[in-house]
């Protein structure tokens, strides 16, 4: 039986979201995802919805632990559209976030973030994204439980950049470790832009594969806005191609739509699967549920 320390421990390692917030820019050099949304920023068209995130730890199908609250979560949006010299210019900027509440989870504090920005014009797409996450290889309990046993201070994250256009794809990824532990996010979101900017990464670039491949975030929303019961789409993450499927249906009659989702990569090999139920003309889910690990799901419901 997992006790409730472990159990916190282990959902720490698999939350690996945080929200971002501009003031914690300040001090770190400039992505492009920054330049991209500074040519755009408007934050009173921002739309927003909090989440409640709930857990249950399951071993050889048999659930041994569950809990309401353990974490928030929030996904933003923001759009807008603009005359240009070129057309009307379309730009999106998606955000999802979230964070385990150390008080639930004994003050273990693990932390991450994914944001994107899109520009669209003349029939062309140009995005850019940027996010962090904890680093970790509990992919099972026991791997979960030394990582709660290790005495370190310090704390490892998996940092991606990129951008995509209709000619390249390029990303830059890093593991950038923070020697102290239990930072405020504002903090720790700096830190670690400080530290992946601070370094000469160099940059992958390939030619681009598919010139109208989205980022997921906005693969995902555009999922959500499909009329029709079925959607695909290739998009990039991390300078890499992947696939996202979808399938919706009613729930009942007026009621919640949902939508089945597995991810692939580019050998078609289903890598995961997420459940997002939506209402009828609403960008933000009400509910998003996923196996996060092998023993562990996470469910999210609207605050």
């Amino acid at each position: 039986m997992i006790r409730r320390r472990e159990f916190c421990a282990l959902l720490g390692n698999v939350m690996g979201l945080a929200a971002l917030r501009p003031a914690a820019f300040a001090n770190a050099a400039e992505l492009t995802i920054d330049r991209l949304r500074a040519d755009h920023a408007d934050p009173a068209n921002q739309k927003r919805r909090d989440y409640r995130v709930d857990a249950v730890v399951s071993v050889l199908g048999v659930t041994v632990f569950s809990q309401k609250g353990v974490g928030s979560a929030f996904a933003s949006l923001q759009e807008r559209v603009r005359e240009s010299a070129e057309g009307l210019r379309r730009f999106t900027s998606l955000q999802f976030a979230g964070a385990s509440n150390p008080e639930k989870a004994h003050g273990v504090n693990y932390g991450g973030s994914s944001e994107e920005a899109v520009e669209e014009y003349a029939e062309r797409r140009r995005s850019a994204y940027f996010g962090f996450v904890t680093a970790s290889n509990d992919e099972d309990i026991e791997h979960a439980r030394e990582h709660l046993r290790s005495a370190s201070n310090a704390s490892v994250y998996t940092v991606v950049a990129g951008a995509c256009g209709p000619e390249s794809v390029e990303s830059r990824r890093a593991r950038i470790e923070i020697a102290e532990r239990g930072l405020q996010l504002d903090e720790l979101i700096r830190r670690v832009r400080a530290g992946f900017c601070a370094n000469t990464i160099p940059a992958s670039i390939v030619a681009s594969q598919d010139r109208h491949a989205p980022t997921f975030l906005y693969a995902v929303l555009s999922a959500i806005r499909e009329a029709g019961t079925r959607f695909e789409s290739a998009y990039i993450h991390d300078g890499k191609a992947y696939r996202i499927e979808c399938q919706k249906s009613l729930e009942s009659p007026g009621s919640l739509i949902r939508l089945n989702a597995q991810i692939r990569d580019h050998n078609g090999r289903r890598v995961s699967a997420f459940k997002l139920w939506t209402e009828p003309g609403c960008d933000f889910p009400v509910r998003i549920e996923f196996q996060a690990r092998s023993y562990i799901r996470l469910i999210l419901e609207a605050a």
